[in-house]
C-alpha cells in the first residue's frame, strides 16, 4: 500500500500544494511549528476521517478559511484510487475517484495507516486515556465499523453526562440512552480485548528486537465495567441502570468502555512500576511493531507508517533498533524530525528527504 501524492488546501498552516511521496522511507525535516505534524495529520485524516490531535474537524481548517481539502492518490494491490475529503464548517464530504460517497465503510477500507506521536511513548505509565486512544486507533484498522460504534457511543455518552449535570434530572431521558450505550459500548470493549489478544501473541518478539532481551510479557485487559469480559450488551445495560444513583450523585457516567484500560506486565510485574523508562518506551514501540505485523498478515498489505518526531524521544540504542526494524519490514514510512542528525543514522537507506518550512514541503 502506498500514498503516491497528497494534495492539501487550507489545512492547518499548510500551503496549498501537491506533495509526491516516495514508496519507501520519507523523512520530513524542519523546525517546530513549520507544519511537519500537520502533514502527517492530513494523511491520518485522509485515511481515518479523524484527527489524532483534536475531536473537532473544524479545527483542521486554516485560520479564517471556510473550506479545506485533503486528497490522495493511493496504490493498493496494483489498483490506483483517488480519495478526497472536503471540509467546511458544517461537516465533511467524501469522494472515491469521481464518485461522491455518503457511507464511510467503503471509503475507510482503501487507505490504511498507523500513526504514532511522542505522547504515545508515555502510554505505559501515563493516563488510561493514552492507552484507550492506542486501542481505538488500532482496533479501527481491523474493523472499519469500530469507528461508527465509537462515534455513536461517544455521542450518547456526552448526552447522558450532560443530562446528569442538569439541575432537573429527567431519569427517563437518561435511560433513553441506555440502548446505544450498552450496544455500542459492549462492542467497543469486545474489540479492544480481541486486539490485545492479537498483539500479545507477538509483542514479546518485538520487544526482543527493541530491547535485546528475552522476558515474559503479558497484556492484561481491564474492562471499565464489571461484566466487561462477557461482552454482553444486556449486562452493560443492567450495570448502567444499577449505577444510575451514583452517576446522578457524581454527575457523570462512571462505568463503561470510557473506563477501559490495559496493563503490561514484564515477568509478572507491572511495567509502569518496575520497568525503566527506556524499557517502557521500548515496550510501546514493540506494541506498534506488533500491530504493524498483525495488520499486514490480516489484510495482506503493509499499512503506511507515520512516525511524528518520536525518534527524538528515544535514546540512541532504541532509535537505531527502531529504524533497523523499519528498514527490514519495508513499506511506506513517513518520519518527521527536527534533528538533521537523523539523516546520518539513516545513511545507506533508500529514502526521500523533505524540508518543511512555513507550511511548504520541498525537496531537501
Amino acid at each position: 500500500m502506498q500514498l503516491r501524492s497528497l494534495t492539501v488546501q487550507h489545512f492547518r498552516n499548510l500551503a496549498q500544494q501537491v506533495v509526491s511521496l516516495g514508496e519507501g522511507l520519507n523523512v520530513l525535516v524542519g523546525e517546530n511549528g513549520q507544519g511537519k505534524t500537520n502533514l502527517v495529520e492530513a494523511i491520518h485524516f485522509l485515511s481515518t476521517l479523524r484527527s489524532f490531535r483534536t475531536t473537532s474537524a473544524r479545527d483542521l481548517l486554516a485560520h479564517g478559511q471556510e473550506r479545506g481539502l485533503v486528497q490522495g492518490e493511493v496504490d493498493s494491490e496494483g489498483v490506483s484510487t483517488r480519495l478526497k475529503v472536503i471540509l467546511d464548517r458544517k461537516g465533511r464530504y467524501l469522494w472515491i475517484g469521481e464518485r461522491s460517497v455518503r457511507g464511510i465503510q467503503e471509503y475507510l477500507e482503501i487507505l490504511k495507516v498507523i500513526s504514532f506521536a511522542p505522547d504515545d511513548l508515555n502510554m505505559i505509565k501515563g493516563l488510561p486515556l493514552l492507552r484507550r486512544r492506542f486501542l481505538d486507533r488500532a482496533a479501527f484498522q481491523f474493523e472499519a465499523g469500530y469507528l461508527r460504534s465509537l462515534r455513536d457511543f461517544s455521542l450518547a455518552l456526552r448526552s447522558r453526562n450532560r443530562l446528569l449535570k442538569s439541575n432537573q434530572v429527567d431519569v427517563s431521558q437518561i435511560e433513553s440512552f441506555s440502548g446505544t450505550l450498552s450496544r455500542c459500548g459492549s462492542a467497543l470493549t469486545s474489540q479492544r480485548a480481541k486486539l490485545l489478544k492479537r498483539l500479545e501473541a507477538t509483542v514479546h518478539k518485538s520487544f526482543g528486537w527493541m530491547d535485546a532481551g528475552q522476558v515474559g510479557i503479558e497484556l492484561r485487559f481491564k474492562p471499565g465495567w464489571a461484566a466487561g469480559d462477557q461482552m454482553n450488551p444486556q449486562l452493560l445495560a443492567e450495570e448502567l441502570a444499577k449505577s444510575l444513583p451514583q452517576d446522578q450523585r457524581f454527575q457523570t457516567t462512571r462505568i463503561g468502555p470510557q473506563r477501559d484500560d490495559f496493563e503490561i506486565l514484564i515477568d509478572d510485574r507491572p511495567a509502569r512500576r518496575f520497568a525503566s523508562q527506556g524499557q517502557q518506551r521500548a515496550l510501546t514501540i514493540a506494541l506498534l511493531l506488533s500491530l504493524l505485523e498483525q495488520i499486514t498478515v490480516e489484510i495482506g498489505q503493509r499499512p503506511i507508517l507515520l512516525l511524528d518526531d518520536i525518534s527524538s524521544e528515544l535514546d540512541a540504542a532504541h532509535r537505531q533498533r527502531l529504524f533497523e526494524r523499519i528498514r527490514q519490514q519495508g513499506g511506506q514510512v513517513l518520519v518527521t524530525t527536527t534533528d538533521q542528525g537523523l539523516l546520518d543514522l539513516l545513511a545507506g537507506s533508500s529514502m526521500q528527504v523533505w524540508r518543511v518550512e512555513a507550511g511548504r514541503v520541498s525537496s531537501w
